[in-house]
């Protein structure tokens, strides 16, 4: 519907439009008129892959958490640094699917259920979990090559190369974990290999 101001009175009147049959409860970037450029099975992977990065995020706070407690600050600091990491990459892909007029639901976080124990427990855990997350990127990436979308894997090459880094950087501080040396040298050790 259009709305068209009366001058007399300065009150509205809705006047119907033939043409226009928007849902007065659709929400959209432009009244409904944006056609977005991505295949719905696209839009799906990206959402639950949001999914995928939130539960990384709530993992490594649960991790950041577990170190606190213990009295190791530094290594509490260096999972939280990780969950923030992983809000970041949640985001890029929320604005790109903003940016490709997707509307979505905000899709539900998997609840984290882990026991830590040990001090070593985590970086174990962490190396798997960016393990996961690469292959998860790298299926939404082979399906974008499947259909020719070649803005959605342009858009992804960001996430493979940060999975790269995280993958090393992961390994890299599970051999330092792993290491022979008191825990107070080695977690002063891994938050200065992951800051700088």
């Amino acid at each position: 519907m259009r709305i068209i101001p009366n001058e007399d009175t300065e009150s509205q009147e809705k006047v119907s439009n033939p043409q226009d049959t928007t849902d007065e409860n659709t929400i959209s970037k432009d009244e409904g008129m944006r056609i977005s450029p991505l295949e719905q099975t696209i839009a799906d992977l990206l959402v639950k892959q949001v999914a995928h990065e939130r539960f990384n995020a709530s993992l490594y706070i649960t991790m950041s958490n577990f170190y606190n407690v213990k009295g190791y600050m530094k290594l509490g600091t260096y999972y939280e640094m990780r969950a923030e990491e992983e809000i970041q990459h949640s985001k890029w892909i929320e604005e790109y699917l903003f940016d490709s007029d997707i509307i979505f639901n905000f899709p539900q976080i998997d609840k984290v259920e882990i026991k830590l124990v040990e001090l070593i427990d985590s970086f174990q855990l962490t190396v798997d979990k960016e393990n996961d997350t690469t292959k998860a990127i790298n299926n939404i990436a082979a399906e974008a090559i499947k259909i020719n979308d070649f803005q959605t894997f342009e858009f992804l090459q960001r996430l493979i190369k940060e999975q790269v880094e995280e993958m090393s950087i992961s390994r890299t501080i599970l051999t330092i974990a792993n290491s022979n040396s008191d825990w107070l040298i080695k977690e002063k050790a891994i938050l200065s290999f992951y800051s700088k």
